[in-house]
């Protein structure tokens, strides 16, 4: 009898340091949204994916019309202090499709910015200030187009389908893209470029650098002539270590090369660089292996809303470093939610997740001032600083 009180009152201690550990060690992650400061409702600002803070006060928005149908749909400002959304005629009938605004905020590229839209060949400069927008034409290999980090140049990305020979250009097209060319435009004279021809030793050159909306968002161009790229170690490695590279247009090996690794047990789902290309914010997936006991005493505790998240669960978090990994701290974590990732949905661009809900912690922004991020939760907008 005295053998088993002792191993109860064992166990009991056990469970007790346990209960005592997790709480001790939640309560120390900071709230993500506690900290950070909201800005607008998603119906307030359309819960647009493709937006730019154009300013502290001011977003440049593109609502998805397939959740914002009707005339309402196309290009238009949001003022976050008056909640008030305004459409710009002028700027709505330069700006046709896709764009892409300059780092310094002065400039768009728009219309065929992919190599997905084949049915039209060219694109279109736009000055934000109402000057003279100018047409650039190109060829069926165009592959995307992406600004400087000066937003005095941009480059032009050709290339083709890596596929066996004999391929039929039916099935290539299932193989990935590599760079074979590039094509440099400055704003001091839009109508002239210089091509160059990439190495097929380049590093550049390497298979599914740059080809689609994902692999699109992990490249910066720093300058001309140097890129910075990154992604998870490459299959089959299960590591969630990232390789970050800088590389210049024709080297066969990287100028500089980072082995990145996410804090704990988390995962990178998303990494944007900041204006400057000097930091990286992470948004991190954690996922939750809850203890049964433990769950069930907690959500007694707190009502089933805090803790007791149930298997398959997942955790984000939002974290900041340099650019080599160095001084990585975290920024907040999010309420635990049950793991809605699917194996079909909606394609988040951003992140290249797969989501079945739109509401999640996602669409990460810098805002221009190189100090703050925006994000958006459950369809609406917040900021938070990085510092």
């Amino acid at each position: 009898m005295k053998r088993r009180a002792k191993v109860m009152w064992f166990l009991a201690v056990i469970g007790c340091g346990t209960l005592f550990a997790i709480l001790h060690n939640a309560s120390q992650e900071p709230d993500l949204l506690g900290r950070a400061h909201f800005v607008a409702t998603g119906n307030q600002w359309k819960s647009s994916d493709s937006f730019t803070l154009v300013s502290d006060s001011r977003l440049l928005c593109q609502p998805d019309f397939r959740y914002n149908p009707g005339p309402q749909s196309s290009l238009f400002w949001f003022d976050t202090e008056t909640k008030a959304a305004s459409y710009d005629p002028a700027l709505q009938a330069r700006v046709d499709g896709a764009y892409r605004i300059s780092p310094d905020l002065k400039w768009i590229l728009s219309g065929n910015l992919s190599n997905i839209w084949r049915e039209r060949l060219s694109y279109d400069l736009v000055p934000m200030d109402g000057g003279t927008t100018t047409r650039h034409q190109v060829d069926s290999n165009f592959m995307g187009v992406k600004w400087c980090l000066d937003s005095r140049h941009w480059i032009e990305f050709s290339g083709g389908h890596v596929a066996p020979p004999g391929t039929s250009p039916e099935n290539s097209i299932s193989y990935p893209m590599e760079i074979q060319h590039v094509a440099i435009r400055s704003l001091d004279d839009p109508q002239r470029m210089r091509k160059v021809e990439i190495s097929p030793k380049s590093l550049l050159r390497e298979p599914s650098l740059l080809g689609d909306e994902y692999s699109y968002r992990n490249m910066l161009v720093l300058s001309p002539d140097r890129f910075l790229t990154w992604r998870r170690m490459p299959f089959p490695s299960p590591s969630p270590d990232i390789v970050v590279r800088e590389m210049d247009l024709q080297s066969p090996n990287p100028l500089h090369k980072y082995i990145l690794t996410p804090p704990g047990r988390r995962f990178m789902t998303q990494l944007v660089p900041s204006p400057h290309g000097d930091r990286f914010p992470w948004k991190l997936r954690e996922p939750l292996v809850p203890n049964p006991f433990v769950s069930k005493v907690l959500r007694r505790l707190f009502n089933g809303q805090t803790y007791g998240y149930a298997s398959g669960s997942s955790r984000m978090s939002l974290w900041v470093s340099q650019i080599d990994g160095s001084e990585m701290h975290e920024l907040g974590v999010m309420p635990p939610t049950a793991n809605r990732m699917v194996t079909l949905g909606q394609y988040d661009t951003d992140s290249g997740e797969i989501f079945g809900d739109r509401s999640l912690f996602r669409l990460l922004r810098w805002l221009p001032d190189g100090k703050h991020v925006s994000f958006t939760y459950k369809y609406d907008l917040y900021t938070v600083s990085t510092e």
